[in-house]
């Protein structure tokens, strides 16, 4: 919006002027809003990046209705306090505001602002989610929250004291709750779970939650916990999951040992968990057995157990049905051929082994072991593959309904590239996303995406990162023209050395990503 222009336009004899502004997805309080002018519409709030005292004082009869669908946000930097406050004061004055679906207020809550927030929040009667990040918590007094609003996220504040846990109180209707690097220990998420009965999603991400003193019951119908990097957390936990439902548990960097895991298994836990993620803890040999054996993870089916150390002697010989299996940054499992075969692994959907120095024999030796399984997504980043590498996949997983396939950090070449392209890019296959970063291609790949591409396909998303792309101008022009007809597929060429040409012929697409 040109204030000039509208200089001129309210210069005009109008006995009237209505200016809509109108917005998609986020709008921000951090702007002035003291307007000299009649206000009209039931939406209102200050926007960015337009002066609207300015407005105001161009034509003190303008009529402003700002329209906006989903997001508000209200940022309580010190520095903005004025802007901030008078932003709150109209919005009390506005009699409603049905778009609003997120709020997210945030700030250090160094200053306190007048405003009637329960009054605020009933003028939102779809708010569905909210976020408070930052000090800013304290500000807010107990509010009565919207009966929409089902998800909530404090982060970055501190719970300790019982004013601040009694906010929750009003907020009964809420099935996820996330409490990432609050203030919070095992007293504070007693009294929360006493005051949220309806939970269903709890995160408790970079908190002081161990669980040693929890003498409550987590709630009934919670189904997701998450307590990724925290200290060590209490085998006392399991009891808690006993009685609950828990079926996502996410135990990520906790440091827990196989303890814990022996733990989940006597307590029952482990037979009911449908998806446990292990990564970058200490469970070693004997909590790999546990968790992969039929016996005790009868329901499992998806496992992540990236970076632990494990070895092949951890794998069972009769695995659970996993659907989705995570086995980054564990080379030693790899040094026995083919370790995973023949372990009762034929469901699997999603594999993930990147950063196992597999290299191009390790791939050769899972070869048919991987063509035989109903793979979705296959994950190799960062395995030292080479062109034989990954005409060793084309040639063997060209039966597999293949949708994501990532071979970033190697070492394909253009001759590897051809070969996926052609077994997994034709109209016939699912392949819709494809990275191939920080490899060794040439502008030949590009000619090759150009040239084999169909139309019709269900290729999305293909990234060349990081790839000594750029230097012909032909190649740069052919994948400019590919992209012009396939306005559905985004490339991806950040940190590639393009030339000016190329830049300008890329420059030409909307669906070309480079820097």
């Amino acid at each position: 919006l040109n204030c000039n222009v509208m200089a001129n336009l309210l210069s005009c004899p109008l006995e009237e002027v209505w200016v809509f502004l109108s917005f998609s997805e986020s709008l921000s309080l951090r702007t002035t809003c003291s307007v000299s002018a009649r206000w009209h519409g039931p939406q209102g709030v200050a926007v960015p990046q337009i002066d609207i005292a300015q407005l105001g004082r161009l034509c003190g009869t303008v009529r402003l209705q700002l329209e906006f669908s989903k997001t508000l946000l209200i940022d309580v930097d010190r520095v903005d306090f004025r802007a901030v406050q008078a932003g709150l004061n109209f919005l009390q004055t506005v009699p409603a505001l049905p778009g609003i679906t997120e709020v997210r207020v945030v700030g250090d809550g160094g200053t306190r602002y007048e405003c009637d927030w329960t009054s605020l929040f009933m003028k939102m009667p779809r708010m569905r989610r909210m976020v408070v990040q930052g000090k800013v918590w304290t500000m807010l007094p107990s509010p009565v929250w919207p009966q929409s609003l089902v998800d909530l996220s404090v982060n970055s504040c501190s719970l300790r004291g019982a004013p601040e846990v009694d906010k929750f109180g009003g907020a009964r209707c809420l099935s996820r709750l996330d409490l990432t690097g609050t203030d919070c220990d095992d007293m504070v998420l007693q009294t929360i779970c006493e005051k949220l009965p309806l939970l269903r999603v709890l995160v408790l991400d970079r908190t002081a939650v161990t669980f040693r003193r929890f003498c409550a019951q987590l709630p009934r119908d919670l189904r997701v916990l998450s307590l990724r990097c925290l200290d060590p957390v209490d085998p006392a936990l399991c009891a808690s999951l006993k009685v609950g439902g828990v079926r996502k548990l996410l135990l990520r960097g906790t440091g827990s040992t196989s303890a814990m895991v022996d733990a989940l298994n006597t307590s029952g836990a482990l037979q009911t968990l449908c998806f446990l993620d292990l990564s970058q803890t200490m469970i070693g040999d004997v909590g790999v057995a546990m968790t992969m054996a039929a016996e005790t993870a009868s329901a499992m089916r998806t496992l992540y157990l990236g970076g632990i150390g494990a070895s092949a002697k951890a794998l069972p010989k009769a695995c659970a049905p996993l659907e989705g299996l995570f086995l980054d940054k564990n080379p030693r499992i790899f040094l026995q051929p083919n370790p995973l075969s023949d372990r009762g692994l034929d469901q699997l959907r999603v594999l993930s082994l990147s950063s196992c120095k597999l290299r191009d024999p390790g791939v050769e030796r899972m070869a048919r072991w991987l063509g035989a399984l109903p793979l979705e997504k296959l994950l190799l980043h960062n395995n030292r593959l080479t062109d034989h590498g990954a005409m060793t996949i084309g040639w063997h997983l060209g039966s597999c309904p293949l949708r994501v396939l990532g071979l970033s950090n190697n070492r394909v070449g253009d001759e590897g590239f051809t070969k996926l392209m052609e077994t997994f890019v034709c109209p016939a296959q699912a392949v819709s996303f494809l990275d191939i970063s920080s490899n060794v291609l040439t502008d030949c790949a590009l000619q090759c995406l150009a040239s084999m591409v169909a139309a019709g396909g269900r290729l999305r998303v293909v990234k060349l990162d990081a790839n000594d792309l750029g230097s012909d101008a032909g190649a740069a022009a052919s994948a400019a023209e590919f992209l012009a007809r396939s306005p559905s597929v985004k490339l991806q060429l950040a940190g590639c050395p393009l030339g000016e040409k190329a830049v300008q012929c890329l420059a030409s697409v909307s669906n070309a990503i480079f820097s």
